[in-house]
């Protein structure tokens, strides 16, 4: 456990360091991903993080934020 908290921690400073946005928040969704080895709910915040970089991509588009939450939760029911 103490590995998978290390190497989120490890991306979310990779994430502060960016200066471009898109690849800062894109690597706090894999960092938000990878803390779920310890606690589930890092899930939510890593599918809220992977929309912000939608709406980075695609200004204005709610047509891709919809299409991207929409894959999101698909594929959560793909699972069950």
């Amino acid at each position: 456990m103490y590995d998978v908290r290390q190497a989120g921690f490890e991306i979310h400073r990779l994430a502060k360091a960016c200066k471009d946005p898109i690849e800062s928040n894109a690597l706090r969704v894999v960092g938000q991903a990878v803390a779920t080895g310890h606690m589930k709910e890092h899930a939510m915040v890593a599918s809220d993080y992977a929309i912000k970089v939608i709406n980075l991509l695609y200004p204005q588009d709610r047509d891709s934020v919809k299409k991207e939450r929409l894959w999101q939760i698909n594929l959560l029911k793909s699972f069950v």
